[in-house]
């Protein structure tokens, strides 16, 4: 049994399978168990698959091993044919280790978070569950099961965003959620139809080979337009973002898992995936980084202002997805790779902080009451929760770029492929990105100083019984403050001096394909191979710049919002309807009033279209015609047919006689 378990394959196969075995226990059985026995069934599942996942990736995968399991033959129906194979390489196996290690400390918080609710049992088999698809999604290697996993988060998110069903917003929230990322999900299935029309194949393997030696085509870039809707649905990007802010409605364990490591992520994981077709599809390729630029831009200015806690890091979320895409879309696979992994550290980090913040208040407040979210109702936190400020503090710096944080050797490393680029998508893209860099460090040291400095706003009740988290709660916001600082480190800038580059060597294998056509076609989104003297020094102009503006932009933020006067200050400035800054800050505030918008525009006129569609359907054609009709025509013809069987011999034999004239009539005219 030991030697069984010590080989790849089998390895690669229970990494997905402990958690989808975690579901299935607590699913059927753990309403009957006792609390601390589900919890440990689920923490236990998911923590043995990220075991699992770093024996396979220390002595397989970093050695330059890819893993897979034999294949199995799924569907074969005419020329399309599909084998159940799990692949883990570098790329997969990287984000097979983010989601089982990000999902084991967030599996474990909850424990302490989740331990006052009924539904104990249906939350983690949910949670084990949303990881097993997860793992589908980043292991399969085909299409078609990464959309069976891109299916599956998807159906999770619906129920663990809506988990507190009972609450009417929480229910719609999810709702939303699962409507909008079908919209994007038709684009995905379009896109795959595309590929697999002109490819016959939609395994990565031979999709690759039939690549090396083929150019670009129109058909390709549709396929990538299509394929790119489905990441704007998942990943959040215009105009198909605005499930996620509204997804803050799920526990805030939900929010960390959704937002960090998992779901939002599938759209970057995707288009990385599938870069040796990207590359030949250079207008695809801007779309995205267009796209990607105003997300991150636009997002970013809404999380300027928001009260409530948990949507100041969505929209966060949504902006950080946007630097992803812009990476993407200039090329920088790797890049966008790089900030995926650096950011599921630190916004894990930080809703799991916010997170410690809501049950310290909740106590008194209640579960559910939005002020245990309201930012304008906190202040001076840091002494009754020192460990949640000071381990939110470090993930607010990586959120910020502030140098030697995580996020700051990402986060530039982006700015800087846009920085290099000598034309005007570069201009476009490095400017949206700065602007939204400036946001990041606004937003971010704004949170921290309305939470944990000042004085306290709220309740006093509620302040007198604040007290830090329990250990279960405590012990992941100290592992992931730790990798929020140092994951960085695993791709130092050229500039430092320092040739240490493990995470983009470790990806090299994965994006050498796309970026070999790139280089022999001397295309523009080609990445440069060897570092000069001046690609050295415009690298220290961006790293000083975005410094510049990470560092001044927060220390200023922070200035305002951790003393009461400022934050009185800056409440009654835009509360005044003569100051400049009242229209935008209630702009703001609304969204740009983009869910109205969408409701005018679709909403209203979809529900008006179903109203009429019911009348005209199902209470006119169906109840009208087909149903009472049916009656109706039932009735007459029981009538009919209860005349003509009266038991009157005089009525037969009249029937007779007209029935023979009749015939006799016909035999007369047909002669």
């Amino acid at each position: 049994m030991g030697e069984l378990l010590t080989k790849p394959e089998v390895m690669l196969w229970l990494v997905p399978l402990l958690p989808l075995l975690g579901f299935l226990v607590n699913g059927f059985f753990g309403k009957r168990m006792p609390l601390s026995t589900s919890g440990a069934v689920a923490c236990i599942s998911i923590v043995m698959s990220f075991g699992f996942a770093v024996i396979l990736f220390t002595t397989q995968i970093a050695r330059g091993q890819d893993v897979a399991t034999a294949p199995w033959v799924w569907m074969s129906t005419g020329g399309f044919n599909v084998d159940f194979r799990l692949l883990a390489d570098p790329l997969s196996g990287l984000l097979m280790l983010v989601v089982t290690g990000v999902g084991s400390l967030i599996h474990i918080y909850s424990v302490g978070y989740m331990g006052h609710d009924k539904a104990y049992w249906r939350f983690f088999s949910y949670l084990n569950l949303f990881c097993f698809a997860m793992l589908m999604l980043v292991l399969g290697d085909s299409l078609v099961l990464l959309f069976l996993g891109w299916e599956g988060v998807g159906l999770c998110s619906y129920l663990l965003i809506g988990f507190w069903y009972t609450h009417l917003p929480n229910s719609n929230a999810g709702i939303k959620a699962f409507v909008v990322n079908r919209i994007g999900d038709f684009g995905f299935m379009l896109g795959m139809f595309l590929i697999f029309w002109h490819f016959h194949t939609l395994n990565y393997g031979e999709l690759a080979a039939s690549m090396r030696d083929a150019g670009s085509a129109p058909i390709l870039t549709w396929a990538c337009v299509c394929l790119f809707i489905g990441a704007c649905g998942k990943s959040a990007q215009i105009p198909l973002y605005v499930w996620l802010p509204d997804a803050m409605a799920g526990p805030t364990p939900v929010s960390a898992l959704i937002h960090a490591a998992t779901m939002v992520t599938a759209g970057i994981y995707m288009i990385a995936r599938l870069n040796f077709i990207w590359v030949r599809a250079e207008d695809a390729l801007t779309l995205v980084a267009i796209v990607g630029s105003l997300t991150a831009f636009f997002a970013g200015t809404i999380g300027l202002v928001q009260r409530d806690i948990k949507k100041v890091l969505a929209y966060s979320t949504v902006s950080q997805l946007g630097f992803m895409f812009m990476a993407l879309g200039l090329g920088a696979f790797p890049v966008a790779v790089f900030h995926l992994f650096t950011h599921a550290f630190f916004k894990a980090l930080l809703f799991l902080g916010s997170g410690s913040v809501i049950h310290s208040l909740e106590h008194t407040l209640g579960h559910g009451n939005p002020d245990s979210q309201d930012l304008f109702k906190m202040g001076g936190l840091k002494h009754k929760l020192p460990l949640t400020c000071a381990t939110m503090i470090v993930g607010a710096c990586g959120l910020a770029g502030i140098p030697l944080f995580s996020g700051f050797f990402s986060k530039d490393a982006i700015l800087f492929a846009a920085f290099e680029r000598h034309d005007a998508l570069g201009m476009i893209v490095y400017s949206l990105g700065l602007a939204a860099a400036v946001c990041t460090a606004f937003y971010s040291f704004r949170l921290i100083g309305l939470c944990f400095f000042g004085k306290w706003r709220g309740l006093e009740a509620a302040y007198a019984h604040a007290d830090e988290s329990p250990r279960s709660m405590g012990l992941p916001l100290l592992v992931l403050a730790v990798f929020a600082f140092g994951a960085g480190y695993l791709w130092i800038p050229a500039a430092f001096g320092v040739h240490f580059t493990p995470f983009a060597d470790l990806l090299s294998p994965v994006f050498a394909q796309g970026q070999a056509y790139l280089q022999a076609a001397q295309s523009r989104w080609a990445m440069p191979v060897e570092h000069t003297a001046e690609s050295i020094g415009k690298e220290w102009v961006n790293m000083l710049i975005s410094s510049v503006v990470a560092i001044g932009v927060s220390i200023f933020a922070f200035s305002i919002y951790s003393k009461p006067a400022g934050v009185e200050r800056m409440a009654k400035l835009v509360a005044d309807p003569k100051s400049a800054l009242a229209v935008p800050y209630r702009v703001l505030l609304n969204k740009f009033y983009v869910d109205e918008i969408y409701t005018l525009v679709f909403v209203r006129p979809l529900q008006l279209l179903s109203d009429v569609l019911f009348v005209i359907v199902d209470v006119i054609l169906i109840d009208l015609v087909m149903v009472n009709g049916s009656g109706l025509l039932v009735e007459v013809s029981s009538k009919v047919a209860r005349r003509v069987q009266t038991g009157n011999v005089r009525h037969y034999l009249f029937a007779f006689a007209i029935g023979m004239v009749v015939l006799l009539a016909l035999f007369l005219a047909v002669l």
